[in-house]
């Protein structure tokens, strides 16, 4: 049981940097706080990486409201860790492992598609970090 409640600890960690990020994301994104983001992704959309004043405003929308859908999946996360996953309810494993992998398709493919590399590197070391632990727990739901 020691080896599960490893696993659970570390989405746990997850789950709760989510929710951070995804505040940080929503309130930050326009300070420097999320200057490697915005390089990173900036200049595949805008030449050079400028922006103009209506372009700023409405980049600062976009990531707030992407922002607040990270940090509700992440509340959401959490929910589904302490209750259903914790006590080894099957649908719960299925559930985040299906909806991680909806998105990392969804969210990366249309990154590709677009050419923002910084997206796919970010997404992917996301996945890496919340399959780890799926992978480690999935003996105990079967």
């Amino acid at each position: 049981m020691r080896q599960f409640d490893f696993w659970v600890n570390w989405l746990k960690l997850s789950g709760y940097a989510l929710v951070l990020f995804g505040l940080g994301m929503t309130f930050l994104n326009a300070t420097p706080f999320f200057t490697l983001f915005n390089e990173g992704i900036d200049p595949v959309f805008w030449d050079g990486g400028v922006l103009n004043e209506a372009t700023l405003a409405f980049r600062t929308w976009v990531y707030a409201a992407w922002g607040a859908t990270i940090a509700g999946w992440g509340v959401s996360l959490l929910f589904v860790l302490y209750n259903a996953f914790a006590k080894q309810e099957r649908w719960s494993w299925f559930a985040i492992s299906l909806g991680l992998s909806l998105w990392y398709l969804l969210d990366t493919g249309m990154s590709a598609y677009f050419h923002v590399s910084f997206n796919v590197m970010f997404n992917s070391l996301i996945l890496v970090v919340l399959a780890i632990p799926l992978i480690g727990s999935y003996r105990h739901f079967r």
